[in-house]
């Protein structure tokens, strides 16, 4: 297990942001799914986490239309998984807050729905902001205030994905 540093994990970013663009490109009239895992601290890859992606993915195809295009990728910054749908953005979005939300390792994902108009977010769906895996506090504020330890937060992961 590597660890990353921010540079790596900046690189990545841009360049899953480049292959979103590339696939939007080659599939214009379907709707993209990109979907990685909210890991936090320097290990971003390990068995257990691609086991969890795959988890999350074979959940979501469970409620979509029809997949034309899938991959995943297995990076030390982080697996990433990539699906290209026949399926409106903000129905797959929905369908894609619904699994983040009502399976436990669907906690853990982060279901990012890119359709011709541009992303599609979970308030535009009627979701709510993602809670803490620790607390009910909004995530985004615990993550920002560093409330939590890390290794609370990688305890509970962990506990998540042990089912």
């Amino acid at each position: 297990m590597e660890r990353v540093t921010l540079k790596e994990l900046l690189e990545a970013r841009e360049a899953r942001a480049a292959h979103q663009w590339e696939l939007m490109n080659r599939y214009p009239q379907y709707s993209l799914i990109s979907m990685t895992l909210n890991i936090p601290g320097p290990i971003k890859d390990s068995s257990k986490y691609r086991d969890a992606l795959v988890f999350g993915v074979s959940e979501l195809k469970k409620h979509l239309e029809e997949v034309v295009f899938e991959e995943i990728r297995w990076l030390k910054t982080g697996s990433e998984a990539f699906l290209v749908v026949n399926e409106q953005a903000f129905d797959v979005k929905k369908k894609a807050v619904m699994v983040e939300e009502e399976s436990p390792v669907g906690r853990l994902l982060d279901i990012d729905v890119i359709g011709k108009e541009g992303p599609v977010s979970r308030t535009e769906v009627g979701g709510e902001p993602r809670k803490c895996l620790l607390c009910d506090d909004d995530a985004k504020v615990c993550a920002r205030s560093q409330k939590h330890s890390l290794e609370e937060l990688l305890i509970k992961i962990d506990e998540i994905i042990r089912g």
